[in-house]
């Protein structure tokens, strides 16, 4: 008897050192890239940026870490509802002054909503690692209570873990765009248009489809920040001139009409909240050696990005010490 109890006992340690291992392996998985960063997130923040990958990919704070209070709130895939949803559930992390920098990129006010997309579950399962049950969209406790205990054991995320690539996030922010030809590039950069902003996104009239619950969502996170005494400022991140480029000529009515139209609104509703355009900075555009793709920076170009914002958005705003 004692030596089935003791059996017992081993088997018991080794999996659930196993569970352990699987668990901490899925966690560092391509679905989960990017949540490190909500794991102690500082109290009384200087700084923070949020939004989908152009913020994730955007902004690095290694510099300014040892002297301000920062954090990177962008996820890849992330909604304006989700950015929201994380601002209200870290409200209490921000203090009169905070600075947070809501990122608003081309596509973000178009198509149809994330919860009708085929890989919407899949997309919805970090959330319950980082969030609280009642900013998680479409909750369901089964599915914390996997997440929580053994999230490897979920089937579509053993898939995302065997089936993904195992290149680590660090090294795939770290690549450099080797463009020998430009005419394939500016493919790649037509191709992502189409996805980004044409497909599902224009109706049969030939007339984009705006997503009121993504431009809600930008209201009510500058409301959020006026009330917890935080400054909003709306910001767009460089991308390539290839990419503009063509959005300007698949879509002139959204890059010229929609989009800014859109800012436009908000910044009068809003009593002006700050807007910084930095889609055709030329201090990046051409340099496509600083991007991954056409439209997302890698890590180099995002300290130097974050210093310009730093530099001219900031500015004196915030005491960055010597």
């Amino acid at each position: 008897m004692k030596k089935f109890i003791i059996k017992g006992l081993i088997f018991s340690v080794i999996l659930a050192a196993c569970i352990h291992i699987c668990n901490q392996a899925f966690l560092k998985s391509e679905l989960f890239y990017g949540i490190t960063n909500f794991d102690d997130v500082p109290d009384k923040l200087d700084i923070c940026d949020i939004g989908n990958s152009y913020a994730m990919m955007g902004f690095n704070y290694e510099e300014y870490e040892n002297n301000l209070k920062c954090v990177n709130f962008g996820l890849g895939g992330q909604s304006h509802v989700y950015d929201y949803n994380i601002l209200q559930h870290y409200r209490n992390h921000l203090r009169k002054g905070s600075l947070v920098l809501i990122v608003v990129s081309f596509p973000t006010f178009l198509g149809k909503s994330e919860t009708e997309d085929s890989m919407w579950h899949s997309k919805n399962l970090k959330y319950y690692r980082i969030l609280s049950p009642k900013y998680i969209r479409e909750f369901d406790y089964k599915t914390w209570l996997r997440m929580n205990v053994a999230p490897f054991i979920y089937s579509e995320g053993i898939r995302d873990l065997w089936e993904k690539s195992k290149e680590s996030y660090e090294n795939y922010w770290n690549q450099v765009s080797n463009v020998e030809d430009v005419y394939s590039f500016n493919q790649e950069a037509k191709k992502r248009v189409k996805w980004q902003l044409i497909d599902d996104k224009i109706d049969e009239h030939g007339n984009m489809i705006y997503l009121q619950e993504e431009i809600d969502a930008v209201y009510d996170m500058i409301s959020l920040c006026k009330e917890e005494g935080a400054i909003p400022i709306l910001i767009t991140p460089p991308f390539t001139d290839l990419y503009v480029k063509n959005i300007k000529k698949e879509v002139p009515q959204y890059y010229y009409h929609g989009f800014y139209n859109i800012i436009s609104k908000i910044q009068k509703d809003t009593g002006g909240v700050e807007y910084y355009d930095y889609s055709i900075d030329e201090r990046f555009s051409k340099n496509y050696n600083e991007f991954i793709g056409v439209d997302h920076l890698n890590k180099t170009a995002a300290k130097k990005f974050t210093a310009i914002v730093m530099e001219e958005v900031v500015g004196n705003r915030l005491k960055i010490k010597e």
